[in-house]
C-alpha cells in the first residue's frame, strides 16, 4: 500500500480561512437600534444632516486646536492658534444645505491646515531673526 502524502489531502480551494468570531445578540440589537434611529432621523427630520455637519464643523474638529492653543508649547501652540483662525471666522456662517456643509467642512480643514503651517513657519522665522 503506497504512503499517502498528508499535504495532498488538503482542499486546494481553501487557501485562506476566515477567522471565527463570536458576537452577542445584545450587541447586534444595539447596533441595529442605533442604525434604525439614525435612518429615521435622516428621513424624517429635514435638517438632520445639516445638524450633524454643523456639529462636526463647529464643535468636534476645533476642540483639539483649542486644547493645543491652551496647553501646547512652541510649534503646537502656534499651529493651533493659526488653525483656529478660519474656524472662528466660519462659525457665524449659516450653511445653506448639506452639500454646502460638506464643501465648507473640506474647505475649513484645508484652510486650517494652511493657516496652522503658516503660523508655525512665522514663529520659527521670528525665533531665527530676533529683534536686537
Amino acid at each position: 500500500m503506497p504512503e499517502v502524502d498528508p499535504s495532498s489531502s488538503r482542499d486546494p480551494r481553501r487557501l485562506f480561512r476566515w477567522p471565527r468570531f463570536q458576537y452577542s445578540l445584545g450587541g447586534l440589537l444595539l447596533a441595529l437600534t442605533v442604525i434604525a434611529i439614525v435612518l429615521f432621523l435622516a428621513t424624517h427630520v429635514a435638517k438632520f444632516i445639516e445638524m450633524v455637519f454643523f456639529t462636526v464643523t463647529a464643535c468636534i474638529i476645533p476642540t483639539p486646536f483649542v486644547i493645543g492653543a491652551i496647553y501646547g508649547r512652541g510649534d503646537v501652540r502656534a499651529f493651533s492658534i493659526g488653525a483656529l483662525v478660519p474656524w472662528v471666522a466660519a462659525i457665524t456662517v449659516h450653511y445653506p444645505g448639506p452639500l454646502a456643509a460638506i464643501l465648507e467642512l473640506i474647505w475649513l480643514v484645508a484652510t486650517g491646515a494652511i493657516c496652522g503651517v503658516l503660523a508655525v513657519t512665522t514663529r520659527r522665522w521670528i525665533f531665527r531673526n530676533p529683534i536686537e
